[in-house]
């Protein structure tokens, strides 16, 4: 499938802000470091832009982090996991060994922290954290709205992006430690949640063209809501996979129904 593509003279993906615009990356360069493949791309003002890339950078180096992390601590983790669903490909290794000379560079964006308070030994594994704070959640809402302008061509001001749900089994808002106890609730009501998304009907998305993204690099499936109701309206969910599930995020989002009706074309095609 051929996806539209940049150009300087269109008006900002994101927000709609007339051009000349810059050239955005969906996902950004650096997730694709050392690999043969083309990039998604969609014209954006300064401030969808320029001005994140700090941001892509910290997010990303925070995602690695956590893989390198996994990677170290493989014997503790399957002890106290299920990590059966999870590859370690050797794009996955590949894009590790790549990015972790940069941990040092992002070390006052992004840094090990205990997660827990008490941890027992084989819990004893610091995870990362991103001074960014809820910024990632804006940068899931603008690779979700450029992949939705990759296929569409425009900006849709029907979209209300900002008011997108985003969340990650992954991720906890916190600037403190939690006690085991405290961990094993929040986690488990993250897992159950989880294991409900995923129960929902996904298609695959698209990818870049004509030399796709690495599939075990980065992915995304779409699931078409037909209760909207239930979901306070929203009637489109996005399941964003980095770095073969290492980190998931899903974005809930309501489109007008002809976006609807070009993103089930998009993903019929893939599907079959």
């Amino acid at each position: 499938m051929k996806l539209k593509d940049f150009s300087r003279n269109l008006p900002c993906y994101y927000c709609g802000v007339a051009g000349p615009s810059g050239r955005e990356h969906a996902p950004p360069k650096m997730m694709f470091t050392g690999f043969d493949c083309d990039c998604i791309t969609v014209p954006s003002c300064d401030k969808h832009n320029t001005k994140k890339s700090f941001g892509d950078r910290a997010i990303i180096t925070a995602i690695i982090m956590g893989a390198s992390q996994m990677l170290k601590n493989r014997g503790k983790m399957l002890k106290n996991r299920d990590n059966s669903s999870f590859e370690w490909t050797s794009n996955v290794l590949a894009a590790i060994k790549l990015i972790e000379p940069n941990f040092q560079q992002a070390k006052n964006e992004v840094e090990l922290r205990d997660f827990l308070i008490d941890p027992s030994e084989d819990l004893d594994i610091p995870t990362p954290y991103t001074h960014l704070g809820e910024t990632i959640y804006w940068w899931i809402k603008q690779l979700t709205a450029a992949l939705v302008w990759s296929l569409i061509g425009r900006y849709e001001p029907n979209i209300h992006w900002d008011e997108t749900r985003v969340w990650s089994p992954g991720l906890v808002i916190t600037g403190e430690p939690f006690t085991t106890e405290n961990a094993a609730s929040l986690l488990s009501e993250h897992h159950d949640l989880e294991q409900y998304f995923n129960k929902l009907t996904w298609h695959l998305g698209w990818s870049a063209y004509p030399k796709n993204y690495p599939a075990d690099i980065y992915s995304f499936d779409l699931c078409f809501i037909e209760d909207k109701e239930n979901w306070q309206g929203m009637n489109i969910g996005f399941r964003h996979r980095f770095y073969n599930g290492i980190s998931v995020w899903y974005a809930w989002l309501k489109v007008p129904q002809e976006i609807v009706d070009s993103l089930l074309v998009a993903t019929s095609n893939n599907d079959n």
